[in-house]
């Protein structure tokens, strides 16, 4: 029995001109394809979407210079001033997702989201991350402090509350500028070591630590624990007691300061069989000592202490021309060996 093909084509066409009734009618009835409805897709959207926040360095373009060309009556070309900067920095300031923290000149440091960063680079703008401000910490222990917190144990972290004044690692947003130090030594902060390049260890009482998060350019306050004093390959004594030597050969680096009372070289030397003074300033020591394993915990709790990391003796000049001489010299030639290779030859 032969079919006819009139017979495919009509249920295709019925096909066609039903289709547009039956999407209608998923989408009035709030559901899709997948079963879910549509409001809950849209959440999920909303859900999904980043709102992370970035560091970024914005830097002028051609089209924001902060010069225009005019040509003399010589015919020369010349650069004269031009606000056309100031106004692009004015426009980046007045966008939700962008918020200006510096203006350094060149370029300016802002806190933007995701949408903002695809916005200005869609713009032409010339955008550089900064991302890395956002890791502190010090030793083995580094963490993004927008999305966690130090994977330390409650033994090794300091708390501030039993301390004042305490120590923190400070960070902030971006390049850091002579101004800003002067910010936080006029609140009465106690600027020591710069721990990285968007971070530095400072002294604060527990009164003016919160209102250091107000200013614009303070990223975060992370209080200075106990493991982030000591080199990672010192940290398994901590964390493993039994198999530690008994004794190490430390190098020390502490703090001199009247606002902390146990502050000075002959007391934290006292503590350690002083094996020779590296160095000394006027507000940090450095020390080479022999110390018990077991005295290590209290040695990084002292309020202090900044560093601590394993000292290895370095060899002299004369030890090592010694070295190089034994290791260089020819070996002995085996005389009667090559006696017999003479005579043998003779016969």
């Amino acid at each position: 029995m032969r079919r006819n093909p009139g017979i495919y084509v009509a249920v295709f066409i019925m096909v066609l001109l039903l289709s547009p009734q039956i999407d209608a009618t998923l989408v009035s009835s709030g559901t899709t394809d997948t079963g879910m409805a549509s409001e809950d897709i849209k959440s999920i959207e909303e859900t999904d979407q980043s709102d992370t926040q970035h560091l970024a360095l914005i830097f002028k373009d051609e089209r924001s210079a902060p010069f225009e060309w005019i040509t003399a009556i010589n015919g020369s070309r010349l650069p004269v001033s031009s606000d056309k900067w100031k106004i692009s920095i004015s426009a980046l300031s007045s966008k939700d997702d962008v918020s200006i923290v510096w203006d350094y000149g060149d370029f300016v440091s802002a806190s933007v989201t995701d949408e903002g960063l695809g916005n200005l680079r869609r713009e032409g703008r010339k955008v550089r991350l900064l991302d890395e401000v956002f890791m502190i910490g010090r030793g083995g222990h580094y963490f993004d402090y927008r999305k966690e917190k130090p994977s330390i144990d409650e033994q090794w972290m300091l708390n501030v509350e039993g301390e004042n004044p305490a120590l923190y690692i400070m960070t902030f947003k971006g390049p850091i500028v002579q101004s800003w130090l002067n910010d936080v030594s006029n609140m009465g902060g106690e600027i020591f070591t710069r721990i990285s390049r968007y971070s530095y260890l400072v002294l604060l009482p527990k009164e003016v630590a919160p209102h250091m998060l107000t200013l614009p350019y303070i990223g975060w306050l992370e209080p200075y624990h106990y493991l982030f004093r000591v080199a990672p390959s010192l940290e398994s004594i901590l964390l493993n007691p039994s198999a530690a030597p008994d004794s190490l050969d430390v190098m020390i680096i502490g703090l001199v300061s009247p606002r902390i009372a146990s502050s000075a070289f002959g007391m934290l030397a006292d503590e350690v069989d002083r094996i020779g003074n590296l160095k000394t300033s006027s507000s940090s020591i450095r020390l080479r000592g022999h110390i018990r394993a077991s005295d290590l915990p209290k040695l990084i709790r002292r309020a202090d202490v900044e560093w601590v990391e394993p000292w290895y003796a370095t060899p002299s000049v004369g030890q090592i021309l010694t070295r190089f001489t034994l290791h260089s010299r020819s070996p002995p030639r085996d005389t009667r060996s090559a006696s017999s290779t003479s005579t043998s030859a003779s016969a």
